[in-house]
C-alpha cells in the first residue's frame, strides 16, 4: 500500500493534487495551530490523539501527524503514550460491557480475526500487535478478550512499539524532505533509507509471524 501511493504521488495526477508546496504549507499550518496552545501544546496533542484512537482513529494517521508537528522522536514519545493511555481506557470500557454479547459478536462477523487469538498470554499479545499493530478491531478484541490486564498492557506497548518507531521516523524524515523541497526517491534522499528499509523488514516478520499463528491456530 504504502509503495503504491508512493508510485501514485511521483507519478500520477495525484501529485499534482499533492504538491510538495502544499503540502509543506499544510506542515507549517498544523504546526502552526499547535503553537497557539503555547507549552499546553504537548498536553492538548495527548488527550485529543488518545481520544481519537479510543474511537478508532488509525494510530499510524495519529503517529503520522504527531510527526509532521514534533518530529521523530516527539511522534515517538507521544505516539507511545497515546497509545498507552488509549488501550487502557479501553480495557476498563471492554470490562464494563456486556462480555457475552461482544464475544459473540466477535466469534461470529470477525471470525479470522478471532482465530488468531486464541490466548491472550504476554507473547500471543506482543505477536499480535507486530502483525496487526494498532488496527481498530484488534484494539477493541484484546480488551475485550484479555482479562490480566498486566499481560495485556505491556503485551501491547511492547509489540507496538517498533510499528510506532518506524511510523514516527519515516513520517518524521518525510515531512522534513517534503518542507524543504527535496527528491522522494531513495538516490536523492539518503536519509530515507533506513527508516524505510525497517519498515520493509517490520512487515516481513508481521507477514512471517502472521503465517506462523496461522499454521499453529
Amino acid at each position: 500500500m504504502l509503495i503504491s501511493a508512493f508510485i501514485a504521488y511521483q507519478m500520477l495526477d495525484v501529485g499534482q493534487w499533492l504538491s510538495v508546496k502544499a503540502l509543506a504549507t499544510n506542515i507549517d499550518k498544523l504546526r502552526g495551530f499547535e503553537a497557539e496552545f503555547g507549552f499546553l501544546g504537548p498536553a492538548v496533542f495527548f488527550v485529543v490523539a488518545s481520544i481519537a484512537i479510543v474511537i478508532n482513529v488509525p494510530t499510524a494517521i495519529v503517529i503520522a501527524i504527531a510527526a509532521m508537528i514534533y518530529g521523530p522522536f516527539g511522534a515517538i514519545i507521544l505516539g507511545t503514550l497515546c497509545f498507552s493511555l488509549a488501550i487502557v481506557i479501553m480495557f476498563y470500557i471492554a470490562k464494563v460491557a456486556d462480555q457475552g454479547l461482544i464475544k459473540r459478536i466477535i466469534e461470529k462477523y470477525l471470525p479470522r480475526t478471532n482465530n488468531y487469538i486464541q490466548d491472550t498470554n504476554l507473547h500471543t499479545i506482543i505477536n499480535l500487535r507486530l502483525i496487526f499493530f494498532a488496527l481498530p478491531p484488534i484494539n477493541w478484541m484484546l480488551a475485550i478478550l484479555c482479562t490480566r490486564f498486566s499481560s495485556y498492557f505491556w503485551g501491547s506497548v511492547i509489540g507496538a512499539l517498533p510499528n510506532i518507531v518506524v511510523f514516527s521516523w519515516l513520517g518524521g524524515t518525510l515531512v522534513e524532505v517534503i518542507r524543504e523541497g527535496r527528491s522522494l526517491w531513495f538516490w536523492n534522499t539518503p536519509e530515507l533509507i533506513a527508516p524505510t528499509a525497517l519498515g520493509i523488514s517490520l512487515a516481513i516478520l508481521s507477514i512471517l509471524l502472521k503465517k506462523k499463528t496461522g499454521g499453529d491456530n
